[in-house]
């Protein structure tokens, strides 16, 4: 695999950018830097998929799900747009601690299919998702994303997972301000244990089942 990284605007070659390409077959990643004309190489095989995710400080992030080692790659990086936001609870209060990924969808913003599997749980987490953002007292910010459409996978502690699709696909030089609403975690969770040596009871069933 082999390329140039450009700026979008500009066509500038981005200098020490980093390149991370990830091996669906063997689980491998290879990390390289762009040499002073914007230029990387990575062995590849041709006979394989790759997944590249392209990180700048001063741009947005980019990431090919399938590539091949055949022609040579541009890669030219947005600017991005800024998204912040508040992560609040059922009653409108901030929610004190939460961890927000970005990610993009597979299919068509319209008809998105948010499945777990649908996200290449294979991937290591650093290269699977855009973006990471912990909230401070309710608050989160993306300062740098790239443009079209996305969701952010929202858990807190004490509160069920959620998947919030952005309405609007994100714009280049926007920035956009939300608010994730998640529902308190309603689960219950039970320890069946022998009474007399205390040790764990596999395979118990509930009696009317549980919601």
């Amino acid at each position: 695999l082999n390329g140039r990284v450009v700026d979008a605007a500009s066509g500038a070659e981005l200098v020490d950018v980093e390149v991370a390409v990830f091996d669906y077959a063997t689980g491998a990643v290879r990390r390289v830097r762009t040499d002073g004309q914007g230029r990387f190489v990575v062995p590849a095989r041709p006979d394989r998929v790759y997944r590249l995710v392209v990180k700048s400080p001063r741009h947005a992030g980019l990431t090919l799900r399938r590539v091949n080692a055949s022609a040579p790659l541009k890669l030219q990086m947005e600017t991005g747009a800024a998204l912040a936001g508040s992560v609040v609870d059922p009653d409108g209060l901030p929610v004190r601690t939460a961890r927000i990924a970005l990610v993009r969808p597979l299919g068509p913003a319209s008809n998105l299919d948010v499945h777990a599997d649908r996200f290449e749980q294979s991937v290591p987490e650093d290269l699977r998702y855009e973006a990471h953002a912990e909230a401070t007292n309710g608050r989160f910010e993306f300062p740098r994303l790239g443009p079209g459409a996305a969701l952010l996978l929202v858990t807190a502690p004490g509160f069920a997972p959620v998947i919030h699709a952005l309405g609007d696909p994100l714009v280049a030089g926007e920035h956009r301000e939300i608010v994730v609403a998640v529902p308190r975690d309603a689960s219950v969770r039970l320890r069946a244990v022998d009474a007399e040596s205390g040790g764990p009871v596999r395979g118990v069933r509930t009696v009317p089942p549980l919601a």
